[in-house]
């Protein structure tokens, strides 16, 4: 201090032009209470004036994409995101239409919406290979032929061979899983040869069809949700989980049903009561009578049609020597698979789940059906296994115990199944077409 004061007014005078000099870097300059605290006071309000712009900015790109919204079809128009989801962009819109969908080579990825389901491992295996052109250079030899004209497949349509190899190629690649592993829906649809370890199949045309992914989304765990529009016009979602080489596919639903608004006095279901009807209730191994309580359509379960509820009940024991007898002079084909179905099993079914016998039904489509007095017993032919999987994509209850369910009934459209809690499971109401 005692040689600042001895100084010169030259010094002084040189250091207050240098500190005024330096007035536009003062943030750089610490030692100095003062200083510092109007280089912070300066830093706040550049922050300040940042934030402001940024909001600003913000609110122009929020009315530019309402704007944007409004000029977009029905289909493209997502509902405001969920919390932590962000709308994807058009060039990952262009991304999914170009790179991942609608690639040559590649049809089989677009196979994967050939069905609805809730999860991947009940997909339909008669829809997903169908038709599978990168197969068609795998050789069928004589000898397969020769064993295949004594099985189901009609060899006046083009036929193919699908290796259970290419199978699990396809499903641990997109849907990170194999054939064992899923309840492979639909897999008897094709005939088995297992010296070649190979399922076989006819079809009349490819079944494929080009995708149009007009609107998404996604989360921070790797999630994607797009929609688009399938061959019947029919709004859909799919969503697919990210991962290190590409992406697996989760589910495939209706984005009509999955959008049924609320009744008044109606609770939206869970996705875990939605899992259990499609698992525990529907599409049960141990239970399939249910699902064909789904076969047609009826607005009060006592006219349900009889035939198609029992059409593909399994064969029981040979037909005794007087059945057949008997049998041959009716209208049944004698070629076909015979079924019988006795009173006892129908009335029990019945009861069971629709809380009436077969004396108190409509009757409808019994008269399809052949009666042995002698046996007590309903009989009819058929050639074919008509069970379908179905997947519930949205629900809702009442407290009265009233469920109803919403499901894709493939070819013919939306349809709502209701049914009427009891103490020990739930009773059929009604099967309606809600939306073609």
């Amino acid at each position: 201090m005692k040689r600042f004061k001895l100084g010169s007014v030259v010094l002084i005078v040189l250091l207050a032009i240098t500190l005024a000099g330096c007035g536009g870097e003062r943030g750089n300059v610490g030692d100095s209470d003062s200083t510092s605290g109007q280089s912070e006071k300066e830093s706040s309000q550049l922050v300040g004036d940042s934030l402001q712009s940024e909001i600003e900015d913000s609110q122009t790109e929020t009315e530019s994409s309402q704007l944007e919204d409004t000029t977009q079809t029905e289909i493209g128009t997502i509902p405001p995101s969920e919390s932590g989801w962000v709308k994807l962009t058009d060039a990952e819109l262009k991304w999914f239409n170009e790179q991942f969908f609608n690639v040559e080579g590649k049809t089989i990825v677009n196979a994967f919406l050939n069905c609805t389901y809730m999860n991947v491992k009940v997909i339909s295996f008669e829809e997903l290979f169908y038709d599978c052109p990168d197969q068609s250079t795998v050789e069928i030899t004589d000898a397969e032929i020769a064993v295949l004209k004594g099985s189901k497949i009609d060899f006046d349509t083009d036929y193919q061979k699908v290796p259970v190899s290419y199978m699990n190629e396809v499903l641990r690649t997109y849907a990170n899983t194999t054939v064992g592993e899923t309840n492979q829906v639909d897999l008897d649809m094709f005939v088995y040869l297992k010296e070649y370890d190979a399922y076989y199949s006819g079809h009349g045309d490819t079944h494929y069809f080009p995708v149009n992914v007009v609107a998404g989304e996604k989360d921070e765990k790797g999630t994607v949700k797009l929609q688009y529009l399938n061959e019947l016009d029919k709004k859909h979602e799919v969503t697919l989980q990210a991962h290190e080489n590409g992406y697996y596919f989760v589910s495939n639903i209706s984005v009509d049903a999955s959008a049924n608004p609320l009744e008044d006095g109606w609770t939206k279901l869970t996705d875990e009561e939605l899992k259990w009807f499609n698992e525990r209730f529907f599409n049960d191994e141990e239970g399939k009578i249910k699902n064909y309580f789904l076969n047609k359509a009826f607005a009060d379960v006592k006219d349900i049609n009889i035939y198609y509820l029992f059409e593909d009940e399994p064969i029981e024991d040979a037909l005794s020597a007087e059945e057949e007898k008997a049998l041959k002079k009716t209208s049944i084909d004698m070629e076909l698979d015979i079924h019988k179905i006795p009173i006892e099993y129908m009335d029990a079914t019945l009861r069971t789940y629709a809380n009436l016998t077969l004396e108190e039904t409509n009757k409808v489509g019994q008269d399809s059906l052949v009666y042995l007095n002698d046996f007590d017993a309903y009989y009819l032919s058929k050639g074919d296994y008509c069970y379908e999987e179905y997947t519930m994509v949205s629900g809702q209850k009442n407290e009265e115990g009233i469920v109803k369910l919403q499901y894709e009934h493939l070819f013919e459209g939306m349809y709502e199944v209701t049914l009427m809690t009891h103490p020990n499971g739930y009773y059929f109401v009604s099967n309606l077409l809600i939306e073609e």
